[in-house]
Protein backbone atom coordinates (compact mmCIF):
# COMPACT_ATOMS: atom_id res chain seq x y z
CA UNK A 1 0.00 0.00 0.00
CA UNK A 2 1.36 3.38 -0.96
CA UNK A 3 1.95 5.89 1.76
CA UNK A 4 0.43 9.34 1.65
CA UNK A 5 3.87 10.80 0.97
CA UNK A 6 4.38 8.52 -2.05
CA UNK A 7 0.98 9.47 -3.43
CA UNK A 8 1.66 13.18 -2.92
CA UNK A 9 5.08 12.86 -4.55
CA UNK A 10 3.61 11.03 -7.52
CA UNK A 11 0.84 13.61 -7.85
CA UNK A 12 3.38 16.44 -7.70
CA UNK A 13 5.46 14.80 -10.44
CA UNK A 14 2.39 14.34 -12.61
CA UNK A 15 1.41 17.98 -12.17
CA UNK A 16 4.95 19.09 -13.04
CA UNK A 17 4.84 16.98 -16.20
CA UNK A 18 1.45 18.38 -17.22
CA UNK A 19 2.63 21.94 -16.55
CA UNK A 20 5.84 21.35 -18.49
CA UNK A 21 3.92 19.82 -21.38
CA UNK A 22 1.42 22.65 -21.43
CA UNK A 23 4.27 25.14 -21.77
CA UNK A 24 5.55 23.46 -24.90
CA UNK A 25 4.78 25.43 -28.04
CA UNK A 26 3.92 22.26 -29.96
CA UNK A 27 1.06 21.58 -27.58
CA UNK A 28 -0.55 24.96 -28.33
CA UNK A 29 0.18 24.61 -32.02
CA UNK A 30 -1.66 21.27 -32.05
CA UNK A 31 -4.57 22.77 -30.14
CA UNK A 32 -4.74 25.58 -32.67
CA UNK A 33 -4.93 23.10 -35.55
CA UNK A 34 -7.73 21.23 -33.79
CA UNK A 35 -9.55 24.52 -33.15
CA UNK A 36 -9.30 25.40 -36.84
CA UNK A 37 -10.72 22.03 -37.84
CA UNK A 38 -13.66 22.71 -35.52
CA UNK A 39 -14.11 26.30 -36.76
CA UNK A 40 -13.29 27.59 -33.27
CA UNK A 41 -11.50 30.67 -34.52
CA UNK A 42 -11.10 32.61 -31.27
CA UNK A 43 -9.57 29.57 -29.58
CA UNK A 44 -7.39 28.92 -32.64
CA UNK A 45 -6.00 32.45 -32.44
CA UNK A 46 -5.47 32.24 -28.69
CA UNK A 47 -3.58 28.95 -28.93
CA UNK A 48 -1.56 30.05 -31.95
CA UNK A 49 -0.56 33.23 -30.09
CA UNK A 50 0.54 31.15 -27.08
CA UNK A 51 2.57 28.93 -29.39
CA UNK A 52 4.17 31.99 -31.01
CA UNK A 53 5.09 33.45 -27.62
CA UNK A 54 6.68 30.19 -26.48
CA UNK A 55 8.54 29.80 -29.77
CA UNK A 56 9.90 33.32 -29.40
CA UNK A 57 11.09 32.55 -25.87
CA UNK A 58 12.67 29.25 -26.90
CA UNK A 59 14.15 30.08 -30.33
CA UNK A 60 14.02 33.85 -30.75
CA UNK A 61 12.49 35.76 -33.65
CA UNK A 62 15.23 34.94 -36.14
CA UNK A 63 14.31 31.29 -36.52
CA UNK A 64 12.30 29.27 -39.02
CA UNK A 65 10.15 27.89 -36.20
CA UNK A 66 9.15 31.45 -35.32
CA UNK A 67 8.43 32.14 -39.00
CA UNK A 68 6.23 29.06 -39.16
CA UNK A 69 4.32 30.14 -36.04
CA UNK A 70 3.75 33.56 -37.65
CA UNK A 71 2.57 31.81 -40.80
CA UNK A 72 -0.02 29.84 -38.82
CA UNK A 73 -1.44 33.04 -37.34
CA UNK A 74 -1.49 34.65 -40.77
CA UNK A 75 -3.32 31.66 -42.16
CA UNK A 76 -5.94 31.79 -39.41
CA UNK A 77 -6.52 35.51 -39.93
CA UNK A 78 -6.80 34.96 -43.69
CA UNK A 79 -9.39 32.23 -43.13
CA UNK A 80 -11.57 34.52 -41.01
CA UNK A 81 -11.21 37.45 -43.40
CA UNK A 82 -8.94 39.70 -41.34
CA UNK A 83 -6.58 40.43 -44.21
CA UNK A 84 -4.76 43.25 -42.42
CA UNK A 85 -3.54 40.94 -39.64
CA UNK A 86 -2.97 38.11 -42.11
CA UNK A 87 -0.69 40.38 -44.13
CA UNK A 88 1.15 41.47 -40.97
CA UNK A 89 1.98 37.89 -39.96
CA UNK A 90 2.68 36.76 -43.53
CA UNK A 91 5.07 39.71 -43.95
CA UNK A 92 7.01 38.71 -40.82
CA UNK A 93 7.19 35.17 -42.17
CA UNK A 94 8.45 36.37 -45.54
CA UNK A 95 11.30 38.44 -44.08
CA UNK A 96 12.51 35.63 -41.84
CA UNK A 97 12.29 32.97 -44.55
CA UNK A 98 14.07 35.20 -47.05
CA UNK A 99 16.89 35.94 -44.60
CA UNK A 100 17.33 32.37 -43.37
CA UNK A 101 16.35 30.24 -46.37
CA UNK A 102 16.77 32.48 -49.39
CA UNK A 103 14.45 33.37 -52.23
CA UNK A 104 14.97 30.05 -54.01
CA UNK A 105 13.47 28.04 -51.14
CA UNK A 106 9.97 26.61 -51.57
CA UNK A 107 8.91 27.99 -48.16
CA UNK A 108 9.76 31.49 -49.36
CA UNK A 109 7.71 30.93 -52.52
CA UNK A 110 4.82 29.65 -50.40
CA UNK A 111 4.65 32.83 -48.34
CA UNK A 112 4.97 35.04 -51.42
CA UNK A 113 1.98 33.20 -52.86
CA UNK A 114 0.06 33.69 -49.61
CA UNK A 115 0.77 37.42 -49.69
CA UNK A 116 -0.28 37.64 -53.33
CA UNK A 117 -3.63 36.07 -52.48
CA UNK A 118 -4.27 38.89 -50.01
CA UNK A 119 -3.86 41.63 -52.62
Amino acid sequence: MKSSIQILALTALQLMFIHSFAQDWQYYDSLSVQNQLNNEWDAAIENAEKALQLVEEKFGVNDTTYANACYVLGLIYRKIGDYKLAKEYYSKTKVIRENLLGKENHSYAEICNGLALLN
